[in-house]
């Protein structure tokens, strides 16, 4: 049974108990208010000056005792409420944090700030450091925040005014001005004058509400007589309610103590409720979202699992006649189509032409956005940098059509569209030489631009970064699009400086979208340019002929120190034959939100610096991808169904790029400040026992760690946070024992 339902968690009863107590003392105020009427306290009084003008005042005339019941009475209410926020905060931190420690209860107090800035300046100092970012949220909902001009929907307007009010009611440090908790609020009067005839009211003005201290003014008048003689008496006609000595004051006649104290106990009640469901008391008032693939979606073909019951060709035959397991044909809609083997299964794709084209564009255009866009949407937009014009001399000149970085390799990509109606294969084959060869010396001017002096390009994503060429390993690739390729051609040979190599533009997309990961892209193109050239055209049967060596090339061996770790060692192709996104296209788009997350949030250092901790994890194994992300998914789900109290961590680390890049992808039911400290102490630890064990402290290794928690806001599925170091971050000994007593000698 949930609590509110018959039944309350203990470890919330102090804050139930709190809003039980302000009811008690809004129900004994309202019962002094009532007697307080009844002692005729309240009365009018007229005063005339000699000229006929005059005031009509009403009066109020509190008993001391009463007086001083009320404001004990009021000042009960602040304090239970402000006891029921502050309990419902602590509470939740120790849930929270009830693994690791008793939370700093000072820090895990209501706070009732004007301002967002404010509010997020005490987080960044620590307030708060026990909850998750969900939580933190939760009481930003709450604040009293005085913003004129952001607009607000009607919920939320009435919260904050509500807890306006009550944060002026508080006996705060440094709010103490003097003035009563509790006043009377005179107001709708309809304020009459009456004088003996012959006397006359020449005009009466009310004041308007207004506080009702010990005398107040309730309107003025001008009378006059015959005789001078002004027989002048009044009646207010005026309304009396208690209020919060405090603005915002009433704005209409309803709004008085015993609604706003009504509002604050229902604001309180849910904020309690809020709580409790952050912690899974309650049931949730929305599901957890599922994850959002907002990685590649397209009306391409993909791979698929071919069966020999349904090819028109004999599938057997075509099979036996490669070494590789590959085999190519023609299908009767006059396609080009692929098949592979990859162990048991037999892997067929029609390759389809290059993406389509803009209409609305001129075509050499249009085929340079299409080459960018494939790598950007299979790739990562982070590593595609658009052409940059910069000056030369007196004239001006553009860098390239796109570059591709990616760590410390890069690529000058240049597009050359074949425009017209095609002719005769020889022709065809002439142009395809001739644009080459254009493009191959063009691709190297860009490298030598970029090598002579650092230039500012922007990405995909929009942001500038500075290239530092003459830091980069750089190659060239020439972007061939050609609807109707003659056969056979083979590259030309490029003397430009650079290593280059030509292709059709539709292989270039069959690359990006087999590989899925810009790194292993560009990392394949460098590793071609060593090997014999190939007829344009021909670059998927190269590529699975590399697959095919991968795959049967004996493990590396060892080192002797792996034993100690308790490491699995997998072996795995670093070109796979099968599509990475065949077999789990769900939990391969996993690993590129984990991407995305990290390239779309905030970042306060340099973009350079976020595009170098990307290229690291962009190198994770494209062929383990899926897998990756289905197991962090199963982990999510353990991890936020968590039992209330409990902390859940479970951590997958793979070391690779001969040991030099460590990757660690962790799952955590909980983000605190608390808790990532925690998670980077871990980090630390395993860095340091692993550099100490390999020796490796001559050549630092990087460090990347990816932690998940799940949300529980029902925005999306979870957090993603990040730790990257490549610094000696060694720990004394004293460090060194206490993350080991946590993370070695209590595991759970």
């Amino acid at each position: 049974m949930e609590p509110g339902e018959g039944q309350e968690d203990v470890r919330f009863a102090a804050a139930w108990a709190a809003v039980d107590a302000a009811s008690d003392a809004r129900s004994l105020l309202n019962d002094l208010w009532n007697q307080l009427r009844a002692e005729g306290v309240f009365y009018p009084s007229v005063h005339t000056r000699a000229d006929g003008h005059g005031r009509l005042d009403v009066h109020c005339d509190w008993p001391d005792e009463l007086k001083q019941a009320v404001e004990g009475a009021a000042r009960s209410f602040a304090d239970a409420l402000g006891d029921a926020f502050d309990s419902a905060i602590i509470a939740t931190a120790r849930i929270v944090c009830a693994a690791v420690g008793e939370p700093d209860a000072n820090a895990h107090r209501m706070l009732y700030l004007l301002t967002r800035q404010g509010f997020w300046r005490a987080v960044q100092d620590g307030c708060y450091a026990g909850l998750r970012p969900d939580q933190v949220r939760l009481i930003e909902g709450f604040q009293p925040f005085d913003e004129p001009g952001r607009a607000e929907q009607p919920p939320s307007a009435m919260i904050r005014t509500a807890m306006r009010h009550f944060r002026n009611m508080r006996s705060l440090p440094g709010n103490c001005d003097g003035l009563d908790r509790v006043a009377v609020w005179a107001h709708s009067a309809r304020p009459e004058i009456i004088i003996e005839p012959p006397g006359q009211v020449l005009s009466v003005n009310s004041t308007g509400d207004g506080l009702l201290e010990k005398v107040r003014t309730v309107a003025s008048y001008h009378v006059t007589s015959d005789h001078g003689h002004f027989d002048v008496d009044g009646n207010p006609n005026i309304a009396f309610d208690v209020i919060g000595n405090r603005p915002p004051w009433p704005e209409h006649p309803d709004d008085n103590f015993g609604a706003r104290s009504r509002l604050l106990i229902t604001i309180a009640s849910e904020f309690i409720r809020g709580c409790e469901r952050s912690v899974g008391l309650r049931a949730r008032l929305h599901e957890r979202p599922l994850p959002s693939p907002r990685a590649v979606s397209t009306a391409r073909r993909s791979w698929a699992p071919v069966h020999l019951s349904d090819g028109e060709h004999d599938l057997p035959a075509l099979m036996s006649q490669s070494d590789i397991g590959l085999a190519t044909y023609r299908n009767d809609d006059g396609e080009f189509v692929m098949l592979v083997q990859a162990g048991d299964t037999v892997y067929g794709r029609p390759i389809p032409p290059a993406m389509l084209l803009d209409p609305s564009q001129r075509q050499g255009a249009a085929a340079e956005d299409a080459a960018i866009d494939a790598a950007s949407m299979w790739g990562l937009p982070d590593f595609v940098f658009r052409a940059q014009v910069v000056a030369k001399g007196s004239g001006r000149r553009e860098l390239g059509d796109a570059t591709i970085i990616t760590g410390s390799k890069a690529v000058a990509v240049q597009v050359k569209s074949r425009e017209g109606e095609p002719k005769d294969d020889a022709a065809e084959a002439r142009w395809l030489t001739k644009k080459a060869l254009q493009g191959a010396r063009q691709a190297a001017g860009t490298v030598r631009a970029l090598r002579a002096s650092p230039a500012e390009l922007t990405n995909g994503r929009g942001r500038t970064v500075t290239c530092r060429g003459d830091r980069l390993t750089w190659m060239g690739v020439v972007n061939l699009d050609h609807a109707a390729p003659p056969e056979g051609v083979l590259a030309p040979t490029f003397d430009v400086g650079i290593p280059v190599l030509a292709m059709l533009r539709r292989d270039w997309d069959l690359l990006f979208d087999h590989l899925r990961s810009a790194s292993a892209v560009v990392d394949y193109l460098h590793r071609i340019t060593g090997e014999p050239p190939v007829a344009i055209g021909d670059e998927p049967i190269r590529y699975f002929e590399l697959a095919h060596a991968d795959e049967n090339a004996p493990p590396r061996p060892a080192p002797a120190w792996i034993e100690q770790t308790g490491a699995m060692r997998t072996a795995r192709p670093i070109l796979p034959k099968a599509p990475v996104s065949a077999e789990d296209a769900s939990g391969h788009a996993i690993f590129r939100v984990l991407l995305e997350d990290i390239a779309e949030s905030e970042f306060t250092g340099e973009e350079q610096h976020r595009l170098e901790i990307l290229a690291k994890l962009d190198r994770f194994s494209v062929a383990d991808r899926a897998n990756l992300g289905r197991l962090l998914m199963e982990r999510l789900d353990a991890a936020a169904n968590i039992e209330a109290g409990n902390t859940r961590w479970e951590h997958r680390l793979i070391v690779q790029d001969d040991y030099e890049l460590h990757l660690f992808f962790s799952v955590g039911s909980h983000l605190t400040p608390i808790h990532r400290e925690i998670y980077k102490g871990w980090v630390l630890l395993r860095r340091h026992e692993f550099i100490e064990m390999t020796g490796a402290d001559k050549s630092l290794p990087w460090t990347v760690a990816v932690l998940l928690t799940p949300r529980y806001d029902g925005y999306r599925a979870w957090d993603t946070t990040l730790i990257a170091t490549c610094d000696d971050t060694s720990l004394d000994d004293h460090e060194r024992d206490r993350l080991s007593a946590l993370w070695n000698d209590a595991r759970t």
